[in-house]
């Protein structure tokens, strides 16, 4: 929740919760239970200074909304519980290295485990714990752990420091900043006020204003006139902070709207990753295929052309006569040719494939058959 609205919840506890039982707001912390459905409550921390010595309270506040038969929209805030400072023995931050919002509050009837809304709203929260014990409570102080308990002090010291007048107790510094002195322009305004009002009452003299009771009526009517100005400002402010949460709540929801539809997003584009990892692994394995069908092409057509025997080369070793300088010739090389691709140097696994070991079987048969024709001719 934005700082307006944060101040906006105060404004509400404080008039609705706690001025009845003439209690002062000090600290606020929007909590949720660990595990639970996310239902906000609020802790708060007050004093009541008619009491001597002045009462710390630790609450729980909840709200309800409205019912539908009401004609408003205005939550309802009130207490569930509470428990006295002196109760406490024990605030828990979680840890003190790393910031939380976790944090357990250890009252002597009970511990209570609590998720604050942010991790600036706990600390804040447990800074005022921090305050309120050195304050008020003398003996039987609680424990502070896994927390930085050097910045606690630090906070404390610079709160002392500020100002000795607040150990004597919160009226008293009331009564201190009722009687300040006039400004300058407040003091103009004063003269010009009192110099309407003698011309007003005809006494321009130089004793000044002789009804003082008339004065002083006329002083209070102004006062009533300002007094229901400022509830008629008070009553529409609070119509205008209605509206703007009003406005907040649906900028929340139409931003929750838009995180579902980017969540949807993301899952399409989860999809199409995915589809685009299986291409590029399928553009893999085809590359690899296509590499070793190229280099297998490679390899046949380096053993066809190495045992290939031209069609001319056979009929010549077949039929032709051996008598005659041309028919020598032509013999001559059809047998060099044969011996070429008889004598080519294959590999082990080469030689043994099948067709290899046909056409070498030709080869050897096609000699031979020149060979017993070169011998009846001889």
């Amino acid at each position: 929740m934005a700082s307006g609205g944060r101040a906006a919840v105060r404004l509400a506890v404080q008039k609705e919760v706690f001025t009845p039982s003439e209690e002062r707001l000090l600290g606020l912390a929007a909590v949720t239970k660990p595990g639970r459905k996310k239902k906000v409550s609020y802790l708060c921390v007050s004093v009541n200074l008619q009491e001597k010595p002045p009462r710390v309270m630790v609450s729980r506040i909840k709200h309800e909304e409205p019912r539908k038969d009401k004609q408003t929209d205005k939550l309802v805030y009130h207490r569930v519980r509470k428990w006295e400072l002196s109760e406490l023995r024990l605030v828990d931050g979680k840890s003190s290295d790393t910031e939380v919002p976790e944090f357990d509050l250890h009252f002597e009837k009970g511990t209570f485990k609590w998720v604050a809304s942010n991790v600036a709203e706990k600390k804040a929260f447990v800074v005022c714990l921090y305050k309120m014990v050195h304050k008020y409570i003398t003996r039987n102080k609680p424990e502070f752990v896994h927390i930085d308990e050097e910045r606690l002090q630090e906070l404390l010291v610079t709160s002392e420091a500020g100002g000795r007048g607040r150990e004597v107790g919160e009226e008293e510094v009331v009564q201190q900043e009722e009687y300040q002195e006039l400004t300058e322009r407040e003091q103009s305004d004063l003269q010009k006020m009192l110099k309407e009002e003698e011309e007003r009452a005809g006494t321009e003299s130089a004793s000044g204003i002789q009804d003082v009771e008339a004065f002083m009526e006329h002083l209070s009517q102004q006062l009533a006139q300002l007094d229901e100005a400022n509830i008629h400002t008070l009553m529409d402010s609070e119509t205008q902070i209605h509206s703007l949460m009003t406005r907040i709540d649906k900028t929340m929801l139409e931003i929750q709207q838009m995180e579902m539809k980017l969540s949807v997003y993301d899952e399409l584009l989860g999809t199409v990753r995915a589809n685009m990892n299986k291409l590029s692994k399928d553009y893999t394995a085809i590359m690899i295929w296509d590499r070793n069908l190229n280099a297998l092409l490679f390899q046949v057509t380096d053993i066809v052309d190495k045992l290939y025997l031209d069609p001319r080369v056979e009929s010549v070793l077949r039929n032709s006569m051996l008598t005659g300088d041309s028919n020598i010739r032509d013999c001559t090389k059809a047998v060099k040719d044969l011996h070429r691709v008889m004598s080519q140097q294959l590999s082990q696994g080469v030689q043994i494939m099948q067709a290899v070991s046909d056409q070498k079987n030709y080869f050897s048969e096609l000699s031979f058959e020149f060979g017993r024709r070169l011998q009846e001719n001889l």
